[in-house]
């Protein structure tokens, strides 16, 4: 998911992709879109997404030593931004990614899947 309120998705894009990809790696991109498929599935009454079960899934199937970058959005336009963010990182760190930051001008955060 890219940003595109004052800055080019284009930019955003690369400026994401910047903080985790490097030459020759293989790139699993879990995005949706706009998130409406996922909105319409939770309300058919689909598993609670981007849960623990969903960050141990996610952990299974990355390779050692590979990056992940997980769009949040803005959580500082969100009531509870302190919570989710740092539920958020709680989660991914139960399930075993190392180095997680959150980056505010990005709008997310980076993760590593050591070895």
């Amino acid at each position: 998911m890219h940003r595109s309120k004052d800055i080019d998705p284009l930019t955003d894009a690369r400026l994401k992709t910047q903080l985790v990809v490097r030459p020759k790696d293989t790139v699993l991109d879990t995005c949706g879109g706009l998130g409406y498929s996922a909105i319409f599935a939770l309300k058919t009454g689909a598993g609670n997404l981007y849960g623990k079960k969903f960050y141990a899934a996610l952990f299974r199937v990355m390779a050692d030593h590979s990056n992940l970058f997980h769009y949040t959005g803005s959580p500082k336009k969100i009531k509870s931004k302190d919570a989710f963010v740092k539920n958020t990182l709680n989660r991914l760190a139960l399930c075993g990614f190392k180095a997680l930051c959150f980056h505010d001008t990005r709008q997310g955060i980076t993760a590593e899947k050591q070895g």
